[in-house]
């Protein structure tokens, strides 16, 4: 009985490693195939050069993104195991999905290759791929920039430039800790928290992002709470 039990384990464990040899070279060449017709350096310095810079952003946005998006984004380098799996847990914790998995380096990737590609582990495989040539080649403030302009905010909205004038009048340099944590949190799914009929949703999710910012050291319980009690409706009418 022993003898059959480490049998099976042992065709179960090689059934896993032909499936990840094969898995890995399905996500290569999907990798191959897209870089091919377009390397990902140009689309970034694209982006780059008609969007805002790192620097014209507000920190509190950037708290925002990284609080709700990608918590390790500065000081972790490649794929980041433990944000896949504490977004899992949180998830789990939510009873919904209320965090990705994907590192901010990830969402670039497949915002430029694979958004009509179906989900699935060799699409992840690919991303990873583009996402490490992306590091090797932008540092991480240029990429967090090309992460927030090319993003879409609802409402015809592309990019935090043109999401914080059309919404609040302002530019990114000047919002409020509640109002970029409403704008970092519509990227999730735009038709639903856009705010010209979204509203009430993006303030839930609003409300999570903050208690990210919260929980993450960007807010004290002080400014938590008064941004919670800020008013965050857009000013312009739509």
């Amino acid at each position: 009985m022993k003898k059959q039990v480490r049998i099976f384990f042992l065709f179960l464990l090689m059934i896993c490693c032909a499936a990840g040899v094969i898995g890995i070279r399905a996500s290569a060449e999907l990798y191959q195939k897209a870089v091919t017709i377009q390397a990902p350096e140009p689309l970034a310095e694209e982006v780059l050069a008609g969007g805002v810079s790192f620097e014209e952003i507000d920190p509190d946005f950037v708290h925002a993104v990284i609080a709700a998006e990608d918590q390790r984004f500065f000081i972790r380098h490649g794929f980041d195991w433990l944000s896949f799996f504490r977004a899992m847990l949180h998830n789990l914790e939510a009873g919904r999905i209320v965090e990705g998995g994907s590192t901010i380096s990830q969402q670039i990737a497949k915002n430029f290759y694979f958004q009509r590609e179906p989900r699935g582990l060799q699409q992840k495989g690919a991303e990873v791929l583009v996402m490490y040539r992306l590091e090797w080649s932008f540092s991480k403030q240029e990429l967090f920039a090309v992460y927030a302009d090319m993003n879409y905010y609802g409402d015809g909205c592309y990019g935090i430039q043109d999401a914080a004038m059309h919404y609040y009048r302002k530019d990114p340099s000047d919002l409020t800790a509640a109002e970029a944590a409403m704008l970092a949190g519509i990227p999730n799914a735009p038709s639903v928290y856009q705010l010209s009929d979204g509203y009430e949703a993006a303030k839930k999710r609003q409300e999570w992002v903050l208690h990210r910012m919260l929980v993450c050291g960007y807010l004290n319980e002080e400014d938590y709470a008064d941004a919670l009690c800020e008013d965050v409706h857009p000013l312009l009418l739509f």
